[in-house]
């Protein structure tokens, strides 16, 4: 068999790489690099026993008080909301301190609703300044001038107007072109159902053409329809909140946009939860996936995306990443999904983070085709398989697993068993090896998230 010597020297390399894995694996050997980082020891959790506070003031642009506007802080599938007073002020309490960002909300009807991530301490201070919009258009009810379709009343309302829907089924293809906000009298009541009888592959329930839009307080349904909400805006900045969203291809579809905050919605009996395509700088939190044939959360060539607080259970996989990168997924609930918990493929998904999640009772905990990623302070237990990585050359071995729980108290480093590939001239064909990586500190007890 005859290779360069730059061939010859990875096939040395890998074989050392091989039998230190095996020496580790089999004499208990232990070796613990050094970490500068502050990181959680084994016996520390992410989540605390005691509560905080977010509070401040809701002012227009002039700076006048806002009385009335609702602050909304969501975590863990639910939340805590407070409404301002005369002056302005409002206080949020029983708010869980843990080790994540929280999306606060404030919102008043006639009024942009503003959004923010925070980190929420014992007493955290946070002033938010709403816009005041323009006029309150009205559909369905029985109110002198309101309009009988979702469509039309959108048609006549400018910028920075609100359309108001009252209960009932709305059998449209809604295209928003201008920045409204769009609010359903309840989400359970109040249906946007976008089938047609013609092409109803290729239309969505709702499309959004333009930036600033929100949407919230529907049921959203697109029975073999293109999405349920199509998404494509150069810079996005919509709130879609308070939804539930079933029965599309799609529920949401999000194609080339950015700085979106998708909170608090339900997606259930779609084909995919959510789709972000060539998107950047979104955040998905506090949702609930449940029951989707394919994805839950599935992002493609998109990056600095952050998915946090979400709950993604009982879909055929949980979140997929394929060609994106510098994403965050933190603080999910991600379970019982059949295939996958999180797969991160294609060799350009590098400089992603997944932390502080509870992975758990899927078929595969963690699968990694991709290298540079970090995985660190999540609970890995109880999967069929917990973790799994293939990746070609070098990279294979460039994934970084910090201090995860995996099931049951550990002395000694996880071994995650894997595979590497390389390109054979001899073989003219991929030869593969077996590869074993390691979480040298691993957590000693679980992680309350």
């Amino acid at each position: 068999m005859i290779f360069q010597q730059g061939e010859r020297d990875r096939g040395m390399n890998i074989k050392k790489l091989l039998a230190v894995g095996i020496i580790l694996l089999f004499t208990g050997t232990v070796f613990t690099p050094s970490i500068t980082a502050s990181e959680p020891t084994s016996n520390q959790t992410v989540y605390y026993d005691e509560n905080g506070t977010l509070s401040g003031y809701v002012k227009d642009t002039s700076m006048n008080p806002i009385e009335g506007a609702r602050v909304r802080v969501y975590f863990h599938e639910t939340y805590e909301e407070n409404y301002t007073d005369s002056t302005g002020y409002y206080h949020v309490t029983n708010i869980p301190i843990c080790w994540c960002l929280k999306n606060a909300t404030a919102s008043k009807e006639g009024y942009t609703t503003e959004w923010v991530l925070l980190a929420i301490g014992e007493n955290t201070i946070y002033d938010f300044v709403l816009t005041l919009l323009g006029k309150t258009l009205y559909v369905g009810g029985s109110g002198a001038g309101n309009y009988t379709t979702i469509q039309s009343a959108i048609d006549d309302a400018s910028d920075g107007d609100t359309v108001f829907v009252y209960s009932g089924i709305y059998y449209e293809n809604v295209i928003i072109s201008n920045s409204i906000t769009l609010i359903g009298e309840n989400r359970e009541n109040t249906v946007i159902d976008g089938y047609k009888d013609t092409d109803p592959f290729y239309r969505a329930a709702i499309i959004i053409n333009s930036d600033g839009v929100v949407i919230r307080d529907f049921t959203i349904t697109n029975e073999d329809g293109r999405a349920a909400v199509y998404m494509r805006t150069f810079f996005g900045d919509a709130i879609i909140s308070n939804n539930i969203i079933s029965d599309a291809w799609n529920g949401i579809k999000m194609y080339v946009s950015k700085n979106n905050n998708i909170s608090g919605n339900l997606f259930f009996d779609n084909w995919i939860g959510i789709v972000i395509e060539t998107s950047e700088d979104n955040v998905v939190s506090d949702n609930t996936f449940v029951s989707n044939d394919f994805f839950g959360i599935q992002l493609l060539r998109s990056k600095n995306n952050v998915m946090s607080g979400n709950n993604i259970s009982n879909n055929n996989w949980g979140i997929s990443l394929s060609g994106s990168t510098d994403n965050t997924i933190e603080k999910n609930e991600i379970s019982s999904n059949d295939e996958y918990g999180v797969i991160i493929g294609g060799f350009e998904s590098v400089k992603n983070t997944i932390s502080g999640n509870n992975i758990q009772d899927n078929k595969m905990g963690i699968k990694l085709y991709a290298g540079n990623n970090i995985i660190s302070y999540n609970n890995i237990m109880e999967n069929t398989k917990n973790a799994y990585f293939k990746a070609k050359g070098k990279s294979a071995l460039t994934n970084k697993w910090i201090a995860n729980y995996w099931g049951k108290p550990k002395i000694l480093p996880q071994v995650i068993i894997g595979k590497g590939y390389v390109w054979s001239s001899f073989f003219i064909d991929w030869y593969y090896f077996t590869l074993f990586d390691f979480d040298w500190r691993p957590a000693r007890e679980p992680y309350d998230i």
